[in-house]
């Protein structure tokens, strides 16, 4: 934005840290539809870190990334803007961010990182595939993760305060550490280079949801699922009681996603038999983790799996 108004500044880098499930993929589609919705000609485009590598190494160069940046400025008509006007979405982010070292005693992640670096200090590059040039004091990045072992190790912490001091009611329950903020200083204790961390303006941390948030959001995935499966499905309450117990584990809402997409699978290959299941009309009642029922076009009778 601040290259549509004529300003030159370098563009700021977020970091964005969740546990998995948590909304850091939804939060980058909503920037992306907010974008599309309102005609803002700048791209917003994603890429997954895990696929990256040191030069040479197998899998993708951290250059690689200049050309999503490249192709979603050109495919958004952005040319009256400076090439590389964009903002990108770099997923995974924490899977770079811990050691990677070989037989050799070479970290890769950490020649990775040095990578990262020249991009987000903002430099003109040149996309190795179309081999234009690519202005990345133009591009806002937004580098998102887990930091899944960061987690681990603050709720193994908890516990051991919960076993030494087990008397105490005052103590946090040991899976509220495991929605704790995570810290520059604890990325950096990972592998996160101190010069990389130098690079990124701000560090949000999005929290536990509430249980009533996120009871809507297992509503809200159910109704996707059905969309997505051309499936009509009804979750009762007792359903998303039994969902909620798996909600907040190291998957987020996709454990519950998970299972209500398996309780569909297992019931469409029972009818599957004899064709007895009418996408246009016969519903899946998923009643908890494990049990799902058929309401018939023509029938009350629930078939229960």
């Amino acid at each position: 934005l601040n290259a549509a108004r004529g300003n030159t500044r370098n563009a700021v880098s977020w970091l964005l840290t969740a546990p998995s499930g948590m909304g850091k993929t939804e939060f980058f589609r909503a920037v992306r539809d907010f974008f599309k919705e309102h005609m803002i000609p700048i791209p917003v485009i994603q890429y997954d870190l895990s696929q990256l590598s040191e030069v040479g190494y197998k899998g993708d160069n951290a250059k690689v990334i200049l050309d999503y940046i490249y192709d979603g400025y050109t495919s958004a008509g952005t040319k009256r803007l400076p090439c590389g006007t964009a903002i990108c979405f770099l997923d995974e982010a924490d899977k770079k961010f811990e050691p990677s070292v070989d037989s050799r005693g070479r970290d890769g992640n950490r020649a990775a990182q040095g990578s990262l670096l020249t991009m987000l200090e903002g430099s003109k590059m040149i996309a190795p595939e179309s081999e234009n040039e690519v202005d990345t004091s133009n591009t806002m990045f937004v580098l998102m993760g887990a930091f899944q072992k960061i987690r681990d190790k603050k709720q193994a912490n908890g516990e051991a305060l919960r076993r030494i001091f087990a008397d105490d009611d005052e103590l946090d329950d040991p899976q509220d550490s495991f929605f704790d903020d995570i810290t520059m200083k604890d990325m950096i204790e990972q592998g996160m280079l101190e010069e990389l961390a130098g690079r990124i303006s701000i560090s949000i941390n999005f929290h536990k949801l509430s249980e009533d948030d996120m009871r809507r959001l297992i509503r809200s995935k159910a109704m996707q699922i059905s969309h997505e499966r051309g499936v009509r499905i009804e979750l009762t309450p007792k359903a998303v009681d039994a969902l909620m117990t798996v909600a907040y584990t190291n998957l987020g809402v996709r454990a519950p996603m998970n299972l209500m997409t398996e309780l569909i699978y297992e019931t469409l290959a029972r009818y599957s038999i004899d064709n007895s299941f009418d996408r246009s009309s016969d519903m899946i009642v998923i009643e908890g983790k494990t049990k799902a029922r058929v309401v018939k076009k023509k029938s009350s009778e629930l078939d229960c799996i």
